[in-house]
């Protein structure tokens, strides 16, 4: 019985510590989910350049990746992943986007839901 207890007061402490819905930092020494973070994000950049190029969103289509300023997780039901990151087009210009990915892991389905985009470098 005791053990009923111990393991129903994690269970409440763990469900409640996400059940506001915002978004957490993703601990990038946590090795745990990387490969699927790195995935994500991965999909997310190549959505991201082909919804920008097709609604004329951004001046140039031939952007790099230069930096991931910040990684996030809202434990919804079921994920949602934040990216702030920073492109670069083929004139040199800063472009500061912030993705959010939807994924499903039990149907490994992932949709990129929106994206912002910013010139002043703020997230």
């Amino acid at each position: 019985m005791k053990s009923y207890i111990i393991l129903l007061t994690i269970f409440l402490l763990t469900s409640t510590a996400f059940a506001d819905g915002e978004y957490k930092e993703i601990n990038s020494s946590d090795p745990t989910d990387s490969e699927t973070v790195n995935d994500i994000l991965a999909f997310g950049i190549r959505e991201f350049t082909i919804q920008a190029a097709q609604s004329n969103s951004i001046p140039d289509s031939d952007i790099d990746l230069v930096m991931i300023h910040g990684a996030y997780k809202q434990v919804v039901n079921p994920l949602n992943y934040k990216f702030n990151v920073e492109f670069i087009d083929s004139e040199l210009n800063p472009l500061f986007v912030t993705l959010v990915v939807y994924y499903q892991p039990w149907t490994g389905e992932l949709e990129l839901t929106s994206y912002t985009i910013r010139d002043d470098g703020q997230f």
